[in-house]
């Protein structure tokens, strides 16, 4: 009686400690497949930041492209103020959540911020976005390309006001440690510039062949 019931304690002891590797077997599976979904869970947030920064750049380029040369006459917001830190513009976008025809207010700053405020209804009332044009540890700095006055040849220039009109070329530049983004150029007004080059065009438009 007393070998049987030895045999049985050992026994016992050798599916304990069985069960204990498997135990720690599948905890080990377990973090390991714990930490791969958290690296995905993170680059998948990575690869979304990314994408609403981007989608925010090619907002600040159609901003510009639609910015005002002429403001209305009880606006006393900045028509154009350009500096190496900030630049503050007035532009309409056809297809932002604005009131249709309705200038917006746009700044950009060094801390990359992209701002835009103005009226989204009849009644007056006034909305404010925000968004980063960029990772928070990249700085911005802008340059403007033009002739400062007449009769002077165009250059980049730090600063430029509404006095001296539009220049000719806005460049956004990104600068920090393992910076990959390209510099923005954006020429003011292109969306107007084109419109007008297509509706003074003298040639026809084009047949199409036959077959």
């Amino acid at each position: 009686m007393t070998g049987r019931r030895r045999a049985n304690t050992g026994l016992s002891m050798l599916e304990t400690m069985i069960a204990l590797l498997i135990m720690a077997m599948m905890g080990l599976m377990l973090s390991s497949g714990l930490g791969t979904a958290i690296r995905s869970f993170g680059r998948d947030a990575d690869l979304q930041t990314e994408i609403r920064q981007a989608i925010a750049r090619r907002d600040a380029r159609g901003w510009l492209e639609n910015v005002l040369a002429d403001a209305a006459p009880d606006d006393v917001r900045p028509l154009f103020e350009g500096a190496p830190d900030r630049l503050a513009f007035l532009a309409v976008l056809p297809t932002s959540r604005f009131w249709p025809g309705e200038a917006a207010q746009v700044e950009i700053s060094a801390n990359g911020m992209l701002t835009v405020s103005g009226r989204y209804s009849k009644n007056g009332e006034t909305s404010r976005t925000s968004s980063n044009l960029a990772p928070e540890r990249i700085r911005l700095s802008l340059q403007y390309w033009g002739s400062p006055a007449h009769g002077q040849e165009a250059a980049w220039q730090d600063r430029w006001s509404a006095s001296q009109g539009l220049p000719d070329l806005v460049q956004i530049r990104f600068h920090g440690a393992g910076v990959r983004l390209p510099p923005l150029t954006v020429r003011p007004r292109k969306a107007e510039l084109q419109s007008e080059m297509s509706r003074s065009s003298l040639l026809p438009p084009a047949r199409p062949s036959r077959p």
